[in-house]
């Protein structure tokens, strides 16, 4: 695999030349893409000295200074048009070691994005000023806090990327600038469903030159999470998805083969924070059920382990498409059919359920078109459609708080309102569209 390690700078004079030559002389078969960010310095010049000694070295001179962001965007084209499999980033003040670098890849090997991690068990820091040890966790638990981000040091700027993880994003429609563009392309991966690991490195403070930190550089950082906070309340999370099918097959992978959450469990028992979220759905749903709820023929479809299952009639089937889920079903749900399928293409005839439930499900999907036209061709005449999807709200930002939340769920989307009813309104008629849960989610009713 082709590995190339990019690194940007800025009046690195002190630094660069001896940093090149050390990455090289680790004979790990990687190349160095150095991007000069218009240095005023004689950066530009060891760089070139450097590329007519070494074939392995390129670079790239900026003309105009645009910050960090600018600079990694640049770079990272520049080496996936030059077939780059794996790209690592660094740092070019010796604060990131190069005999790290062979760690990165080994990790890499088996996840997509590769942190070289502060914050984790054996990594640390020296040589470092306490205000930049506060600043550095200030800016790191905004981040999670607002974004939701599980990775211990999202502002790590030196990590192993996979071409494929590369690939998939629009680069240029990256916004973040400065030290904030690491954490976007954390939240993108995740949002993306791309597997990601951290993996400890010591820091250590530069020895030359000056930090690029300053009070300029803090605002530009808060002003970039808060925009991404925005983004991600709106739902603007879906338009990082550029390989729909690709992620529509990690998407399926992991709620057919990986998750493990037994809704039923934690709701009679005290698990966490989200204990009280599913009492309330399922008592919001239940009252749906006496209210509209036809018939005794049900179906509910993507069952879990059988939450709202054993509430319906005898009668009433459960569908899931994860086998470990329906094991569980059975014995929650015991009275009740249960079995394994996808709901893009059901193993039912046409028109033969009175009613379907389908609660907190679409929002896992990327894609709820087939779904839904699945629904609405297994329902009867007059059928009714009951369910439940999250809603744009802050408070799902804070779901990483509860210990019973899923850490490696891949995508999870919040509706507004009239983004639900666009997508319900082809299929069904809108009788009752509704927020629930302390504004946490939408209940609705259809028929067909």
């Amino acid at each position: 695999m082709k590995s190339i390690i990019v690194i940007p700078t800025l009046n690195e004079e002190g630094d660069i030349g001896r940093l090149v030559k050390e990455i090289l002389k680790l004979n790990l078969g990687v190349s160095v893409l150095v991007i000069d960010d218009n240095s005023t310095d004689r950066t530009g010049e060891i760089v070139d000295s450097l590329m007519q000694q070494y074939s392995e070295v390129k670079v790239i001179h900026k003309k105009e200074r645009k910050g960090l962001g600018a600079a990694y965007i640049e770079g990272l084209k520049y080496v996936l048009n030059l077939g780059a499999d794996r790209i690592i980033t660094m740092d070019a003040d010796f604060s990131h070691d190069p005999k790290d670098i062979s760690r990165l890849l080994k990790e890499s090997e088996k996840y997509d994005v590769v942190v070289g991690s502060r914050y984790v068990q054996g990594g640390g820091t020296v040589h470092w000023e306490l205000w930049r040890k506060l600043l550095s966790w200030g800016g790191i638990n905004i981040a999670k806090l607002l974004l939701g981000l599980k990775i211990k040091d999202c502002t790590s700027g030196f990590r192993c990327y996979k071409r494929k993880f590369l690939e998939s994003l629009r680069l240029d429609k990256i916004a973040s600038q400065g030290y904030a563009f690491q954490v976007e392309m954390l939240v993108r991966a995740r949002n993306q469903g791309f597997s990601i690991s951290e993996t400890p490195i010591i820091f250590k403070g530069r020895e030359k030159g000056e930090s690029k930190v300053n009070f300029r550089e803090i605002l530009k950082f808060t002003k970039s999470i808060l925009k991404l906070a925005f983004h991600s309340l709106r739902g603007d999370k879906q338009n990082d998805v550029y390989y729909i099918d690709e992620l529509q097959k990690r998407n399926k992978n992991y709620y057919r083969y990986i998750e493990n959450y037994d809704w039923v469990e934690v709701t009679e028992k005290m698990k966490g924070l989200e204990t009280f979220f599913h009492r309330a759905r399922l008592g919001e749903i239940r009252k749906l059920i006496k209210q509209f709820g036809r018939g005794q023929n049900y179906l509910d479809v993507g069952c879990g382990t059988g939450l709202i299952l054993r509430h319906l009639p005898h009668k009433s089937t459960g569908m899931d498409i994860n086998p470990r889920h329906i094991k569980k079903a059975k014995k929650y749900a015991s009275k009740a059919r249960i079995i394994e399928g996808d709901a893009e293409n059901m193993p039912f005839p046409d028109s033969c359920f009175s009613t379907v439930i389908c609660t907190e499900f679409l929002e896992h999907q990327l894609d709820s078109r087939k779904s839904l036209s699945e629904i609405k061709r297994v329902l009867k005449p007059n059928g009714i459609l009951i369910g439940s999807v999250p809603k744009h709200s802050l408070i799902w930002n804070f779901r990483f708080l509860s210990r019973t939340c899923p850490r490696e769920e891949p995508f999870h989307k919040e509706y507004e309102f009239k983004e639900l009813k666009k997508s319900l309104s082809p299929y069904f008629k809108i009788i009752k569209l509704s927020s629930a849960c302390w504004g946490m989610s939408f209940m609705f009713i259809c028929k067909k």
